[in-house]
């Protein structure tokens, strides 16, 4: 973050809470919008994040907590809500440390639960410092793993790529929780830089696909507490087998390609980065067409 973000970032969190906190519903649940209808997914979200602010000591209304909780609390075990949703609403409950355990042990032994589900629930039984629990639900999860040659990533059985506009998890989404599930109960987990690398070709510039993943990523790699290192690494830039320029990188950097300074040819262009350590990276493809 630049400086003045982190200068301003107490103003922006103030006027995030505030219009929340507005637009609490009477039934102490929110929708996404003021005078909707509450849903147990939205609730769930905005508690989770009201609650990481408040335990970052920003100002929340314990108010608005104590409503926001009550309605999770009454709405979690109806079967009428997706398996999404109450698993979300689980994890927040975990997070305000008011988890119902027994309810969580039955809704997590059902079978055939998606990637995304088992993740949330891994996370919420690691929060609420049953370990066994975590760790049981952490199995099934890396059982459903995808090997790609990008890396390891999940995925929820109706999920398609088309529809990755949705509010619904996302592969990006499925595979963030399950990085943060890992990074909370197996730190050392060798599937750690699989996981990692796979999520980092999926970044699209500075984000991934919506705000919510974006989200769901920077909390996943904020779990997992990796030493850093000041050293400086250098790395080579390849442009079609050729070497084009080396960059000193310390932890990350940032560089551009373009037309007017690279021999970029017509059709498929290889771009390869080459160092001493594991390097992780993603790419962006701006163009213009002009007119025929």
């Amino acid at each position: 973050l630049s400086a003045e973000t982190v200068k301003k970032l107490p103003e922006y969190v103030k006027i995030g809470i505030d219009r929340l906190e507005g637009f609490q519903h009477g039934d102490g649940g929110w929708g996404f919008w003021e005078y909707d209808d509450s849903t147990l997914e939205m609730s769930a979200y905005v508690m989770g994040g009201l609650l990481r602010a408040k335990a970052l000591n920003a100002k929340v209304s314990a108010a608005t907590l104590a409503r926001g909780l009550k309605y999770l609390q009454s709405a979690v075990n109806q079967e009428r809500y997706s398996r999404n949703e109450r698993s979300a609403a689980y994890l927040a409950l975990s997070i305000a440390t008011a988890a119902p355990l027994e309810a969580m042990r039955r809704f997590a032994a059902q079978d055939a639960l998606e990637p995304s589900v088992l993740a949330r629930m891994a996370i919420a039984f690691s929060r609420a410092g049953q370990t066994r629990d975590a760790t049981d639900v952490l199995d099934r999860l890396k059982a459903k793993r995808l090997e790609t040659p990008r890396g390891i990533t999940w995925r929820n059985p109706e999920d398609q790529r088309d529809n990755w506009w949705s509010w619904d998890d996302n592969p990006v989404t499925a595979t963030a929780l399950a990085l943060e599930a890992l990074g909370r109960i197996e730190p050392s987990s060798p599937l750690i830089p699989k996981v990692s690398a796979w999520l980092l070709t999926e970044r699209q510039g500075a984000r991934w696909v919506s705000t919510r993943d974006t989200a769901a990523v920077i909390e996943a790699a904020l779990s997992l507490n990796e030493p850093r290192s000041d050293a400086l690494i250098p790395v080579m830039i390849y442009l079609n087998g050729d070497p084009i320029k080396t960059l000193s990188v310390v932890r990350q950097a940032t560089f551009e390609l373009s037309g007017k300074d690279a021999l970029l040819k017509k059709g498929r262009n290889t771009v390869e980065l080459r160092g001493d350590t594991r390097i992780l990276y993603s790419t962006d493809v701006e163009y213009t067409r002009e007119p025929a």
